[in-house]
């Protein structure tokens, strides 16, 4: 009876156990269909710098205000991803050339290079309080020198994010998940390889 009655607590655990495996995944699977969502429903722009010395860094902050000027004015009737792309695309010689003149006003020797990347790997980052998932996006990059230093970055479309956007219900309705669709994403870039990857 004894023997019966351990048996009979080993069975349940293990099915509740199996259970909770079973939720896990469905909810697992849930939010990285819905952080794959998000990643083709905006636009980044990453700028990153020559070098990560101190001068290097400043300039490239310097290069971020004239070229977010410019994509914010460009961008501020865009209704969607699609959309966004072309037009900087559109705009890409004239992107490249105000940030060349920003580098000539501050007597900077850099070479410059203004791309729209799609299937860029970025991992895991905090904007503006929220975390956006790692994963491949569509990205405006501004390669400043050899582009070997941190970069700075953010959203250029949309360019408001609200209470009802796909990144503010993703912080809100996951908290744990997001190491583990880290973990998802640098395990396919090792079998899938991106075009172009943004890991500092």
């Amino acid at each position: 009876m004894k023997g019966y009655s351990s048996m009979n607590k080993k069975f349940i655990l293990s099915l509740i156990c199996g259970i909770c495996l079973s939720l896990s995944i469905v909810v697992f699977s849930s939010f990285f269909s819905e952080c794959n969502s998000f990643s083709n429903e905006i636009l980044r722009v990453h700028i990153p710098a020559n070098s990560n010395s101190t001068y290097d860094q400043e300039i490239k902050l310097k290069v971020k205000e004239s070229i977010t000027q410019k994509l914010d004015d460009i961008l501020k009737n865009a209704e969607n991803l699609d959309e966004a792309k072309k037009i900087v695309t559109q705009n890409i010689d004239t992107l490249e050339t105000i940030a060349k003149n920003t580098l000539k006003e501050n007597n900077v020797n850099q070479n410059v290079s203004v791309n729209v990347r799609e299937n860029v790997f970025i991992n895991t980052r905090k904007y503006m309080g929220l975390t956006v998932p790692s994963g491949r996006y569509t990205a405006v990059t501004v390669e400043l020198g050899k582009a070997q230093g941190d970069n700075w970055w953010c959203i250029a479309y949309p360019q408001e994010l609200s209470d009802d956007s796909s990144l503010t219900k993703l912080n809100s309705n996951y908290k744990i998940a997001f190491a583990g669709v880290e973990i998802l994403e640098r395990f396919l870039n090792i079998i899938n390889k991106p075009s172009y990857k943004l890991t500092h």
